[in-house]
């Protein structure tokens, strides 16, 4: 018998983001902070407005920054992170597509949310800090946003980046163990 689950739809959209969010932190004991978690409702409402994120060629676009003004850095470096969070998260089978490992992704969001940190101002700079630092969570989470209905993925994105990933230096880290927010 299949146990149906009950979807609760909230009247803002804000409300249903968060809400998904929420289900995927539970399910997963794994927390983010809430500045963080606003960041990431705020990410998935662009994202449903501004379809271009997927067809992106993000290592490029890294590639081009040099020389380019600060803002345009900025908005750069935010987009590419933005994007690799989508990729990791939403769409993990972009990677097989494109011909590069899982981690690719990871890693380049990781290494432009943390220097967007570096440029940011500096109410920004936690934010895109805790950004950097826990991708591989937030990934997680947003996997999980798209596990919500039971049908589990048959690879989870730790097991892919630790099979994919021959660079020990790679950091990666652990979720956030539940009643340890930070």
């Amino acid at each position: 018998m299949i146990k149906k689950q009950k979807l609760v739809v909230h009247s803002t959209e804000v409300g249903s983001w968060l809400s998904l969010i929420n289900e995927a932190q539970t399910r997963q004991s794994t927390y983010l902070c809430e500045d963080v978690e606003s960041y990431l409702v705020f990410l998935l409402m662009r994202f449903t407005s501004e379809l271009d994120y997927i067809s992106k060629a993000i290592g490029l676009e890294m590639m081009h920054l040099n020389g380019k003004p600060g803002a345009v850095v900025q908005e750069k470096l935010k987009s590419i992170g933005d994007t690799c969070l989508l990729y990791t998260g939403l769409f993990p089978e972009v990677a097989n597509k494109r011909n590069v490992s899982k981690s690719y992704y990871v890693d380049l969001g990781k290494v432009a949310f943390n220097n967007l940190s570096n440029h940011a101002i500096e109410e920004m700079k936690e934010i895109f800090e805790a950004l950097s630092y826990d991708f591989v969570s937030i990934t997680g989470i947003l996997q999980g946003m798209r596990n919500i209905n039971g049908h589990e993925q048959s690879l989870s994105l730790q097991e892919a980046m630790t099979q994919d990933c021959a660079n020990d230096n790679l950091i990666y880290c652990p979720a956030i163990p539940k009643g340890k927010i930070n």
